[in-house]
């Protein structure tokens, strides 16, 4: 299976779970073929191969949330909290900063600014934000629909 990874809105590269090699990472060729284009992360430069699980995976599993909070999050998503490739597939969309995981080759990318209206936001009343705050241990993804 291919997870698409994307830097801002440009699609950067794929996260690969093979059979035979683990976990890899690559960049798009288009990707490194454009001028001025950053690597997502030191640990990670731009480059034509491929990066093997042991130098890719520390890069993406710090893409997730850590310790307790991930335990929580794979639990409620009855995923292997060990399993950084599965939940990025669940939580890749909402990773911290400009990187985006998606199994869509074209995932609507966040917009760099937000508007106030109902597309993007739910108004909370009291109740239900306390029911919330009270469920947080349980259903440690707070979001204002009761999907994942």
């Amino acid at each position: 299976m291919k997870l698409n990874v994307f830097f801002g809105n440009e699609a950067a590269g794929t996260l690969e779970s093979t059979d035979n090699r683990g976990i890899v990472f690559s960049y798009n060729k288009e990707y490194l073929a454009k001028e001025n284009v950053l690597p997502l992360s030191a640990s990670l430069p731009l480059r034509e191969n491929e990066f093997s699980q042991k130098e890719c995976i520390p890069f993406f599993s710090g893409l997730l949330p850590e310790e307790d909070f991930r335990k929580k999050i794979a639990a409620y998503l009855h995923i292997s909290e060990t399993s950084t490739f599965k939940l990025l597939e669940a939580l890749g969309g909402e990773c911290a900063g400009l990187i985006t995981i998606s199994v869509e080759e074209n995932p609507e990318i966040r917009k760099n600014q937000y508007s106030f209206d109902s597309d993007n936001y739910e108004k909370l009343d009291e109740k239900k934000l306390a029911s919330f705050i009270e469920k947080m241990n349980v259903r440690p993804l707070i979001k204002a629909d009761e999907k994942l």
